[in-house]
């Protein structure tokens, strides 16, 4: 019995929280984002997150889904579309940059983050003109 109560707390206790391996963003980054995301009248996919900290500069690439704006001023933010897009906010110096736009469905599927000399490159994959995703033929 005692067994399937430890297994039953462990299943209810998300992974990463055990792991510690999820890298929190600074409130500064946060509340970006959050402004961002009311903006658009959308929600924010957090498990889809990705924080990359490297020499003093943050870097959070995240993922909106269902944005409203511009749509229907009523609808509940998120609802309005089955459409998501990726993008980034950096905090560097104590100073955030715009959120930017850097990929999307259909668009570029970013797979990694790399900081260099106060330069982020981000890299990814998107569908080329002859893949089914691309919708030619």
């Amino acid at each position: 019995m005692r067994l399937l109560v430890a297994i039953v707390v462990l299943l209810m206790i998300p992974l990463d929280a055990i792991a510690g391996t999820r890298t929190a963003a600074p409130a500064e980054i946060e509340k970006a984002i959050r402004q961002h995301v009311i903006k658009l009248q959308a929600t924010e996919y957090r498990d889809a997150r990705t924080v990359i900290a490297q020499n003093g500069i943050v870097v959070v690439i995240y993922t909106i889904e269902g944005a409203c704006a511009g749509i229907n001023p009523r609808a509940k933010p998120g609802t309005c579309s089955n459409n998501w897009v990726r993008y980034m906010v950096a905090l560097s110096n104590h100073r955030i940059t715009p959120p930017a736009a850097i990929g999307g469905n259909g668009g570029l599927s970013d797979t990694g983050v790399k900081i260099s000399d106060g330069i982020i490159e981000v890299s990814g994959i998107s569908a080329g003109p002859n893949d089914a995703a691309s919708g030619s033929k």
